[in-house]
C-alpha cells in the first residue's frame, strides 16, 4: 500500500473527515474517514502510516534477504551483515505490533546504519532501487522522529 494523499476535509464542533488516497497494487483508492474527534483522526493517519512503512520496509527486506541466503558471493557472507539483518528482523516483527509512529520512528533512526548494511553489491541490478528505498525509510523516520526540545540560549 502507498499513500499517496492525506488530508483533512472538515473539522467542526462534532466530527473530524479524513480523505486518504492509497494505491495498494491495484490502483489508486480514495477513502474518507470520519472521526469524533481530531485526535482519533491523527491516531488513525499514524496507524495507516506505520501499516504502509511495514509493508514496504517488510517487502524490501524479504528481497535483500533473498539476495543474502542465495548469493555465493563473499560481499554477502560477512558477520556484520548478519547483524544487521538480525537487527532489521527486530524492527520488522516491532512494526507489525501496531506501535505509534514516532516509536517506530526513533528506531529507525537509531539502526539507520544497518539500512545500508544490508544493500546488494552495486554491481547487483537491484542496488540503485533498493538504495532509493533505504534513503525513504530514513526520511520517513526523520519527518516522523519526535522533536528535541531546543535549548535555550543564554
Amino acid at each position: 500500500m502507498f499513500i499517496t494523499d492525506i488530508h483533512y476535509l472538515a473539522t467542526d464542533s462534532e466530527v473530524t473527515r479524513v480523505s486518504l488516497k492509497m494505491d495498494a497494487g491495484t490502483g489508486l483508492v480514495e477513502e474518507t474517514k470520519t472521526f469524533s474527534t481530531p485526535e482519533y483522526a491523527k491516531r488513525y493517519i499514524n496507524y495507516m502510516k506505520v501499516q504502509y512503512f511495514t509493508i514496504r520496509f517488510g517487502r524490501w527486506l524479504a528481497h535483500l534477504r533473498i539476495l543474502h541466503h542465495v548469493s555465493q558471493a563473499s560481499y554477502y557472507k560477512s558477520p556484520g551483515r548478519d547483524q544487521a539483518f538480525i537487527r532489521l528482523t527486530d524492527l520488522e516483527i516491532y512494526c507489525t505490533q501496531h506501535p505509534p509512529i514516532e516509536k517506530v520512528s526513533s528506531r529507525i533512526l537509531k539502526i539507520q546504519e544497518y539500512f545500508l548494511t544490508v544493500l546488494p553489491a552495486t554491481s547487483n541490478p537491484s542496488f540503485k532501487e533498493s538504495y532509493k528505498n533505504s534513503e525513504g525509510f530514513i526520511a520517513f523516520a526523520k519527518q516522523h522522529a519526535p522533536k528535541e526540545p531546543v535549548p535555550a540560549t543564554t
